[in-house]
């Protein structure tokens, strides 16, 4: 199978989980000026924003599996094993603010290993919790399977006590933030 041909199948795999979510919904796109395996800073290769019904942006990176090509060894898994997301409030009529592709692309930068939910990151001046995506599920490709690793940006009090007990504190964070999505 040609590259080409892999490189299609696999971004027919993300569509339709894309569709299974948003249906015929076209996201904004927004791509780096240089992309990370050119030599660009951002490893995040494409970002598609989807409006979501429920009164939030759903940021969708594409960069960390292997969308392009196999280049690891463990033919069961694409890449890191996951892409990262993250969900804002907001309204359709304003544009979707553009720093949460910012605090995706800091987290890809360091460095690969498994995110779970329940994880915590202090990088730069963001205090991050992750989570599973709520709606967007595994996806199996010829290049491996990945799945979507959804970021919270918290305060330093959120982020203290995410650390210090996770599922009590995502329990009641969910309670009071619905999808996980941050304000």
């Amino acid at each position: 199978m040609t590259a080409s041909a892999r490189n299609e199948l696999v971004l027919a795999a993300v569509r339709a989980e894309f569709a299974r979510v948003y249906g015929a919904q076209e996201p904004l796109r927004v791509t780096p000026k240089q992309h990370w395996r050119a030599g660009g800073v951002d490893p995040i290769d494409h970002t598609s924003i989807f409006w979501n019904p429920a009164g939030h942006w759903h940021y969708v990176g594409l960069g960390l599996s292997e969308l392009y090509e196999k280049l690891t060894s463990n033919p069961a898994v694409s890449g890191w094993g996951f892409e990262l997301t993250l969900r804002l409030a907001g309204t359709r009529e304003t544009p979707p603010p553009t720093w949460p592709m910012g605090v995706m692309n800091v987290i890809a930068r360091a460095g690969q290993r498994a995110l779970v939910r329940g994880d915590a990151f202090s990088q730069d001046r963001w205090r991050i919790g992750v989570v599973d995506d709520v709606e967007l599920r595994r996806v199996e490709t010829v290049n491996g399977a990945f799945g979507f690793r959804q970021l919270l940006v918290l305060d330093e009090p959120q982020f203290e006590r995410l650390t210090s007990d996770s599922e009590v504190f995502l329990r009641e964070y969910e309670g009071s933030h619905p999808r996980f999505v941050n304000d």
